[in-house]
């Protein structure tokens, strides 16, 4: 005869089975208080329920399995796999190629310019040298002409004016040849215009550049830190929660209180840092940063100053920190990328499938942060948030500090 089944609580014999919290309970629980108010049933009826419930889900199970059809070879898979990777790594090569012939281009229209505006300055520098000779004469004529009018004088001084008004015209024609600096002025200002087009072009492009991805880390969930109930993949990206018990009633519209939280292995304080959750097998999650040594379970991520997450409510987003949400606006999201910059203190979240920046948030608390996740548990199927491995060498599954403060580079990638 086999022992009776006991409670994990008080390592007593189980009596009953709570409906409301799908756990069998000893008579130490009953009188604790817990589960007062809740519904129960007796344990025969407790399995009973769960076989019918057992072979419900083994039969969709089945039904689902004929849909898919005949399991794919890998041999089949890995061919659809490389076809795939192969085509996207073409076309960003092909992208990357018209951005380079593109600034090529655009490098050797604006030092064409340079050297035509340098012929163009220089042929005037060889007339201005020319005329400056020719203005010497001109000088030296009109000296000799004034000596010679000074000696007509007495002779008729209607005429010597005259030649005198001659001699001034010019003397204002020549001063109009000698006047160099503006024709210096003119082509310094085309040469500033021309260096502030190019660093505009550099501006813009900054803008865009890093991108986060360039700063990817090798994240794991910590296992030290999930529940129970919150079971951690053996590589550590994977946080699952199982369905729930058929037999616990869960109580509709629940608060953030009934998510599972876990954390991150890694922490950071200094540097630029990203990470991506897959978040398609999860219907309510929340994802984010928690200063370090500061989570509790009880209390719900971003409704204190020491945590900033962006959470979904049944696909229904919204950021929260300190108690304040604000809705985002964003549908269909799958993969959520997260952006930690600790040197400009700032976290912000990205729809990694469109690119769109979903909330930004600034993080000015001055201390080590851990990335944070949160799983609501469902009663008809389980729950899973995936980190996405955004690393070659992780497949050696490399051991990432704890206390990593420095990005780990893309090496492809420049930073800028």
């Amino acid at each position: 005869m086999s022992s009776p089944v006991k409670c994990n609580s008080h390592n007593r014999p189980v009596i009953v089975f709570c409906m409301d919290c799908g756990v069998a309970l000893c008579d130490n629980c009953l009188s604790s208080g817990a589960h007062r108010s809740h519904q129960y049933s007796s344990l025969p009826e407790a399995c009973q329920k769960q076989m019918d419930d057992l072979a419900k889900k083994t039969k969709e199970l089945e039904k689902n399995m004929r849909k898919q059809g005949h399991v794919p070879s890998p041999t089949s898979a890995n061919s659809i796999l490389e076809d795939n990777f192969t085509k996207s790594k073409e076309k960003i090569d092909k992208l990357y190629n018209e951005l380079e012939e593109m600034l090529e281009g655009n490098k050797s229209k604006a030092l064409r310019l340079l050297d035509a505006m340098q012929e163009h300055l220089k042929a005037k520098l060889t007339c201005v040298e020319r005329s400056g000779e020719k203005v010497q004469r001109d000088v030296a004529a009109i000296r000799e002409t004034v000596q010679q009018l000074q000696d007509q004088m007495d002779q008729d001084s209607a005429d010597v004016l005259r030649k005198y008004m001659e001699q001034e015209k010019r003397i204002e024609e020549l001063k109009m040849c000698v006047n160099w600096e503006q024709n210096y002025k003119f082509n310094s200002i085309r040469l500033t215009s021309l260096e502030n087009s190019v660093h505009a072009i550099l501006k813009k492009s900054q803008a865009f550049l890093p991108c986060p991805w360039e700063f990817a880390e090798f994240i794991t969930f910590d296992k030290n830190t999930a529940p129970e109930m919150l079971k951690v993949s053996e590589d550590n990206r994977q946080a699952t929660i199982p369905a729930s018990n058929s037999l616990a009633r869960r109580q509709p519209n629940k608060s953030q209180d009934s998510f599972l939280n876990v954390q991150a292995e890694q922490s950071f304080s200094t540097g630029q840092h990203y990470w991506e959750v897959d978040v398609r097998e999860c219907h309510s999650w929340a994802a984010g940063v928690v200063v370090e040594g500061q989570l509790d379970q009880a209390s719900p991520l971003g409704h204190d100053q020491l945590s900033w997450i962006l959470e979904s409510d049944a696909g229904v987003l919204s950021a929260a920190h300190n108690g304040d949400s604000s809705a985002v606006r964003e549908e269909d999201l799958s993969l959520l990328g997260i952006f930690l910059d600790c040197d400009s203190k700032r976290l912000r979240f990205y729809n990694v499938v469109t690119g769109a920046v979903l909330h930004t948030f600034p993080v000015r608390c001055g201390q080590t942060v851990r990335p944070v996740f949160s799983i609501a548990p469902l009663d008809d199927r389980s729950s899973c948030l995936v980190l996405c491995d955004l690393h070659r060498e992780s497949t050696e599954h490399p051991e990432s500090s704890p206390d990593s403060t420095s990005p780990q580079q893309l090496p492809s990638d420049p930073i800028s």
